[in-house]
């Protein structure tokens, strides 16, 4: 437990500190682009652990896996030590200094709340279904390399969510990719929910199933979408609260799985997700657009 919690400590600066880096590095034009791949790094590390955890696991056990899985982090050590630093940032921070109070003023709260419930929505939604997805296929007959491979598919309709949602990003915009990509993911698990007993035991269900998991990319564009909300000098903070206090709220999604599908079956879950990716879909236009905006 206590390893777990330092762990998650380090994931969780991590992402919010490097997509923010990203976002100032990259130029304007292209932010959403490199901003929306950096996301893609949690698919393709979905894929690798599917196949880690069906194939590895069972062949040199759990204590092993986990050293193995610890290797990657020597890649973001070696990343970390010779990528510079954002000139936005140090030209900021030089001529103004920190001033903390900035995030106790409605410039700062109005855009963190929307964030942070653009972020609950994606987090609430991708992780109430796919917690106890590999543990429903193999409670209904799957081994558990059957379910890895499962996981294996979800991990690769995500990546191209990705690619697909980073690329119109730019060309499309911040709002319309969001939009859209959540909707996806809605008409997925609608559809999943009133097909279930009838695809289950068809490969047919992958479609459905590719459609949800297609579109569950909100973070794609929650990276560069959020690094836009805030003044350079907060920018990290305010990026990094709201995907880890959304993410964080996600502890509770996985409990309420767990007793609605004791009671109304796994498909009640999935609509639920759905429900709450529709929302997501709308809530993308609370935002006001920034694609191309320069950051002072």
């Amino acid at each position: 437990m206590v390893w777990t919690i330092i762990a998650a400590l380090g994931i969780g600066g991590e992402y919010g500190v490097g997509q923010t880096l990203v976002s100032e590095l990259a130029p304007a034009e292209k932010r959403g682009w490199w901003g929306g791949l950096l996301y893609g790094g949690l698919f393709v590390g979905i894929a690798i652990a599917a196949i880690v955890g069906g194939y590895v696991e069972p062949a040199i056990g759990w204590r092993w896996t986990f050293a193995v899985a610890t290797l990657p982090v020597l890649i973001a050590i070696y990343v970390r030590s010779s990528t510079p630093e954002s000139e936005v940032w140090q030209a900021k921070v030089s001529k103004k200094g920190m001033d903390w109070s900035q995030i106790f003023t409605t410039q700062f709260f109005g855009p963190f709340i929307k964030c942070l419930i653009a972020s609950s929505l994606q987090f609430f939604a991708y992780y109430g279904i796919t917690t106890f997805l590999p543990t429903y296929l193999t409670k209904h007959g799957l081994s558990i390399t059957h379910a890895s491979w499962w996981v294996f598919f979800t991990a690769i309709s995500g990546i191209v969510g990705n690619v697909v949602g980073s690329y119109t990003n730019d060309r499309w915009g911040r709002r319309v990719t969001l939009s859209y990509l959540a909707l996806s993911a809605a008409v997925g698990g609608i559809v999943l929910f009133f097909t279930w007993k009838y695809l289950l035991t068809s490969s047919w269900i992958l479609v459905p199933f590719f459609v949800l998991y297609f579109g569950s990319n909100g973070a794609t564009v929650f990276g560069v979408l959020f690094s836009e909300m805030f003044a350079s000098d907060v920018r990290s903070t305010g990026v990094s609260a709201a995907l880890q206090i959304g993410r964080g709220l996600a502890f509770f999604p996985p409990l309420i799985a767990a007793s609605m599908s004791a009671h109304w079956g796994f498909q009640s879950v999935v609509l639920l997700g759905g429900l709450e990716f529709l929302a997501l879909s709308v809530w993308a236009w609370i935002f006001k657009e920034t694609r191309g905006v320069q950051f002072l």
